[in-house]
Parts: structure tokens; sequence; C-alpha cells
């Protein structure tokens, strides 16, 4: 493997979509992790908060586009902007708190002010020190060069080239619409967790992008502990449903709602699955039957790092702190003109499930951890590892679900995700 990040000549290598095969390698070697901070971070689309983190003129919310800290502000004029969350003059950190109300930016290093949009518009003793000499026009705190806002979630990108928002989307959007395109829009409550697993990123998103799969083994004994003494344990079905990909997005659908419903009551509870319920002819006004009534979205992962989970109503953000290591940002979405009571009912069942101590949350990080502990030694370190299940994704044969989809337990979404990002990380090199 290379041992620096000019000599990428293994890189094509690393993952062959076709034959179905990853390179233990882009889990564990530095100079793999410091290019796609380079050319996946820096390059693509990233979602950095929702819109409800920052309701009011002066609200902040800091976030991370990789290992790139940024402050996300509301202006007056109700935009939002977002820029390196670093001061211009040696490099400190502008604000250290999570989120808050604030007119300015004072770094508390020398003093030097910035506006809720980045400029700079003090140098503290300026006159003693400068005499009015350096340009603050100039100086201003790097600023992205595009924002989006999709549904409420920010999104945004250091790349002035990047494509229109819904063009890296593609032909994903029609069903991230399903989860996010809801009646009197979303927010998300109760703040953020935040919790590390030692495991590189990719693990966690591949998870969501494409791997049904897991469920039946790993939550196996949490799903018993939800059951009813009394109801009998047979062999799990499997799943009805399409597994979707495009641009290194992915997510599973399924056509089985009566399950889902099952799910979302024992996770989530009845008067929760019922609101939803309730709400399906209104989703089916804006997005059709299909999308907003006869199916239902299980899980999802925008790429590089979003990951979804709408039966949970969870979101959350795989950050990267290294090749070993990564830190889980999770909020829990709801309807803002959901009931109080249901709104608590949702944050509730979340952290008990999909938080930083929920069951299944746990069950997950859990052998997340154990890949990365057998990368530690130079056999685990120079495996290859099987992605072959599903190699026959193709246009969905029934014609109902647009785009590259495959049957629900298929690896095809996980191919397409490490297609995308070699793809991203060859771009400027071979």
């Amino acid at each position: 493997m290379a041992d620096g990040i000019a000599d990428m000549r293994p890189a094509a290598g690393w993952i062959d979509a076709g034959a179905g095969t990853i390179d233990a390698a882009i889990y564990w070697d530095p100079a793999v992790y410091a290019l796609e901070q380079e050319r996946v971070f820096g390059k693509t689309w990233l979602c950095v908060a929702h819109e409800s983190l920052v309701p009011k003129a002066g609200d902040f919310f800091t976030s991370r586009m990789g290992e790139d800290p940024v402050i996300v502000a509301r202006q007056r004029d109700g935009s939002i902007a977002v820029f390196l969350n670093q001061c211009r003059h040696r490099g400190a950190r502008l604000c250290r708190a999570d989120m808050g109300q604030a007119k300015v930016f004072a770094c508390s290093y020398h003093g030097w002010t910035y506006d809720l949009a980045g400029n700079l518009i003090s140098i503290s003793k300026e006159s003693v020190v400068d005499g009015g000499k350096i340009d603050k026009t100039r100086w201003g705190a790097v600023k992205v060069a595009k924002i989006h806002n999709y549904h409420g979630l920010i999104f945004a990108t250091w790349n002035p080239d990047a494509p229109a928002f819904d063009d890296f989307l593609g032909e994903a959007k029609w069903y991230f619409d399903m989860m996010f395109d809801r009646p009197g829009g979303t927010e998300v409550i109760g703040g953020v967790q935040k919790w590390v697993v030692k495991a590189n990123w990719k693990l966690g998103a591949e998870q969501f992008t494409s791997d049904i799969y897991h469920f039946d083994y790993t939550h196996v004994g949490t799903s018993m502990a939800f059951m009813p003494p009394d109801m009998p344990m047979g062999e799990p079905p499997v799943v009805n449903g399409r597994q979707f990909r495009d641009q290194g997005h992915g997510g599973v659908v399924t056509t089985d709602v009566q399950l889902s419903d099952m799910q979302t009551a024992i996770a989530m509870g009845m008067d929760v699955l019922a609101y939803n319920q309730s709400r399906r002819p209104l989703m089916a006004e804006t997005l059709g039957a299909l999308r907003g009534h006869d199916a239902q979205p299980v899980h999802a992962n925008i790429f590089p790092n979003l990951g979804i989970l709408p039966l949970n109503q969870t979101l959350r953000l795989w950050q990267p702190r290294g090749p070993g290591e990564m830190e889980v940002w999770a909020w829990t979405l709801v309807d803002k003109e959901a009931p109080p009571e249901i709104k608590e009912r949702a944050r509730l069942q979340t952290q008990f499930t999909f938080a930083s101590s929920g069951v299944f949350e746990q069950d997950d990080a859990e052998n997340w951890a154990e890949v990365q502990r057998a990368l530690r030694g130079p056999m685990g370190r120079s495996a290859v590892f099987n992605n072959q299940i599903g190699r026959g994704e193709s246009r969905d044969p029934d014609g109902i679900f647009p785009g590259t989809t495959d049957f629900a337990m298929s690896e095809a979404a996980a191919r397409g995700f490490y297609a995308h990002w070699q793809k991203l990380m060859l771009e400027d090199g071979q």
C-alpha cells in the first residue's frame, strides 16, 4: 500500500465493483484517509445541519465538513451562511460552543472579530498594532462555495464546480423525497447526541446505504427482548422491496407496509405508528400513492456521510476522526405539525433504540469496532473482502420503482457507494 498520498498507484485496485471486492486498506491506511479528506469531503455536497437548529437571526450551530470545523449561522435577512470556524490571524477556532445565539464571533486568542457571515469587521487595538493597514475585506473567514436547503437539511460544499444539488442526488432524489418532502416540513428535537466509535466512518455509511442483511443476526437478541414472551419466534421474514442506488447514495424501500408498521409499533410505540398512518393520505397527495402510502423507506445514506433511519425517525452524520475512528452525531427528526406528545414519544423511543445508549445502536457499533480491531495485524490489513451479493442490479422488473435497483438484501448499493468513492479519489490523480 502507498506510504504517502503522492504515491497512489494502487488506488485503482482498492475497489472492484464488477468483481465485488474491497481492499481492506481503505479502512485503515492514513494515506487513503488524508486523500479522502481532500477529494471526497473537500469536493462533494455535505450535510452540515438542519435549519431548525438555527431558527432565528443570530442563531448558530458549529458543524464539520470532514475534519474541517464550520459555523452554520442564520443571517438577519433569514438566509444561512456556512464558513470555516477558524480565525484568519493565527488559526484558532472562532467559536467553541456547539450552538447558541451571537451578534458576532470574536476569537479568544487575539480578539479579531467577525460578523454572522464570517466577514472580518474588527481587529483588536487596531490603531495601535496596525494603523488600519490590513485590508479587512481580504481576511474574512473562508466561506463555502455553495449552500442548498433540501427540505430543511442544510448542505454545503467547498467546491465551486460541484453539480447542482438535484443533479448530485440524481435518480435517488425520488426516494429521498419520500423521507423529507413532508407536509408542513420537519424539525430536529432534543439536541444532538455525539459519541465516538473506534471504526472507520465508511463502515457506518455503507451499512445505511445497503445493509438490511445484517438485521436478523446482529439484532436478533435485542429484537427478542421487544417481543411479548408468548410470541413464537420463527424464521425472520425476507424483506420485500427494492434497494436503490445512484452516485454513491443508496437505501432500501419496503413494499411490505404491514411488516414496517409492526416494526414501528415495536420500536416507536403504537401512538407514533397511529400518527404516521394518519399522515399517509397527505403524503399521497404530494408524492402519489406509492411513495406516500404503499411503500415505506427503511434505511438510507446520502453520500458520503448522512445516515437516515425513517422507521426510527433519526438522522446521523458519520464524522471522520482519523482512519480508525468516527464520531456519530444523531438527531430525532419529527414533523413540525406533530402534536407535542407524539414528538416527545418519538424522542424518547429514538433515545432507547438508535442514540448513544440505544439498544440497536450498540449492536451496530460493536460490529464496526470488531471490523476495525481485525485490521491491526499485517494479515488483516492485507485482506480483500467479499461484496458480491446480488451482482445483477437492474431496473425494477415490475416497472414500479425508478432508477437502478435490486432486491432488498442485495449489496448493489454498497458497490455503488464504494465505486463512487473511488471515482472521486481518482479524479485528480490517475
